[in-house]
């Protein structure tokens, strides 16, 4: 059986009316690439991207490739980049497609369904992100995406079946800390073995479990990464009747577990912390006429996260222009929100957050909390740029692995270590447990949901960071703690 996957991908358009979608390249060659694991190798894959997916390309080489398949063959189609709706048919935009001829300079989806039906191969699944903003707002004269002919040719096989990037009449978002297309990112992710919670039995990735996986986590990346009220719902075409098998990853999940796969699952749970206590009479918006807060109300929270919005305003442009010019950041590639009393910078590697709270022990002070999470490439986070923007912001590094942690078990533990070395203390009602190694200013309290690594001082991140794999080493290597202090819960 051979497996064949054709993949075609516009990102830039010779027409500059006709908007660019970032990262469809990206996509592609990365769809393709996960799908090498699978069978599909290089000699059974056509990619055509920008400048090789013009029409007379794509209408030459792809029936050519289509029709030499053979029944027992299984096809995979992903398509990128921008799609519409004209004259009663939907249409995919070429490298050349024309927006004053829209219609007679892109590919019809009615002649690529064409090509299938005249092919032996019955086996087949379409990847359909082409419903990306722009285009519309460029020409006025085309409408969305219509699924009815999608569902029709879909329905006429069991085996045949469409994955989309969103409902009909949405849009597919895109966005540069990820270098995808949100969908295709986590499309990747479980094609790859990334995300295990994609796959039934352990290992199998099939048609429902896929798109369980997709409508569970495309909104949600949607809601934290998008602005506003974005929407956008994975949609499905094909027969429910039997389920499809996507891939089976039982032979390449034992060698995701490298190192480098480790830390990064740990980092991916890792929060950088820093709170600052300030003077809510030092907040740049206190003016005279004022009152400092002397109790917690929905009132003074509101006003001290109102009066404060300045100082996180100046805190994310100064960290906005360092990350620019030391990590060497294009506009694409970072994204900026701010609100009252709050800011982030989202980056391709980390994203970065500064609030603003009223400190509950004591309402005439403010808390300012620096923190940076969704740690996405280690290898960045130990850089010398990251120290460099980082230097002296954070004294705490902070592990949700998202499982629930046995205090009592882990007293009893170290306790029977009989080791001078490390020292372990706990409250009576073994809420938490605080973790101290002799001959180092490191202190590692725990609770029943997550662990803290806290330093004297603000320290340089990198130290910080690479403390938290010297606890993993001394606690679980040297002397064999038994617990999975360090072990995110099972995806």
């Amino acid at each position: 059986m051979r497996k064949v996957v054709i993949c075609i991908a516009v990102e830039r358009y010779t027409d500059p009316r006709i908007h660019s979608v970032d990262h469809a390249a990206a996509d592609a060659i990365e769809f393709a690439s996960a799908l090498e694991q699978h069978g599909f190798e290089g000699g059974d894959q056509l990619i055509l991207i920008d400048g090789n997916a013009t029409k007379t390309t794509i209408e030459s080489k792809v029936p050519k490739w289509i029709q030499g398949l053979d029944a027992g063959d299984l096809l995979f189609l992903f398509l990128a980049g921008h799609g519409f709706s004209q004259a009663g048919g939907n249409f995919i935009a070429c490298h050349d497609t024309l927006h004053d001829d829209l219609a007679n300079t892109s590919i019809r989806v009615e002649w690529l369904f064409d090509q299938l039906r005249s092919s032996s191969c019955c086996k087949v699944a379409l990847f359909l992100d082409s419903c990306q903003p722009g285009l519309l707002a460029a020409t006025g004269t085309c409408a969305d995406f219509a699924g009815d002919e999608l569902d029709q040719f879909f329905q006429e096989s069991e085996h045949r079946l469409c994955f989309a990037a969103c409902a009909p009449g949405e849009e597919s978002r895109r966005h540069a800390s990820l270098g995808h297309g949100i969908w295709t990112y986590h499309l990747i992710r479980a094609l790859t073995g990334e995300a295990t919670i994609a796959l039934e039995k352990k290992t199998l990735l099939t048609s429902s479990s896929l798109q369980k996986f997709l409508e569970d986590e495309v909104p949600r990346s949607v809601r934290r990464l998008c602005t506003g009220n974005q929407t956008q719902t994975p949609w499905f075409y094909g027969s429910a009747s039997s389920d499809f098998l996507i891939a089976d990853l039982g032979s390449i999940l034992p060698q995701k577990t490298t190192p480098v796969d480790s830390m990064q699952k740990q980092l991916k749970y890792v929060r950088l912390l820093n709170d600052e206590h300030l003077s809510v009479r030092k907040l740049s918006g206190f003016k005279k006429g004022h009152f400092v807060p002397d109790r917690i109300s929905d009132f003074t929270v509101s006003f001290v996260t109102e009066i404060a919005t300045k100082d996180v305003e100046e805190e994310i442009d100064q960290v906005f222009d360092d990350l620019k010019k030391v990590f060497k950041l294009k506009r694409r590639d970072i994204t900026v929100s701010m609100d009252e009393g709050s800011g982030s910078i989202i980056t391709p590697y980390f994203d970065f957050e500064v609030t603003v709270s009223l400190n509950p022990e004591d309402p005439s002070e403010a808390i300012l909390r620096r923190q940076i999470g969704n740690i996405r490439q280690p290898d960045q986070v130990f850089s010398d740029a990251f120290d460099t923007v980082f230097e002296g912001k954070f004294d705490r590094l902070e592990f949700g692995s998202g499982q629930t942690l046995n205090i009592e078990k882990i007293i009893d533990q170290i306790e029977d270590l009989d080791s001078d070395d490390i020292e372990v203390n706990y409250d009576k009602d073994l809420t938490y447990c605080s973790i101290h190694v002799a001959d180092n200013d490191t202190r590692i309290e725990v609770t029943a949901d997550s662990f803290c690594i806290a330093q004297s001082g603000r320290q340089s991140p990198r130290a910080l960071i690479q403390s938290f794999f010297d606890a993993h080493s001394l606690l679980m290597d040297k002397h064999e703690l038994q617990v999975h202090l360090f072990d995110p819960a099972t995806e």
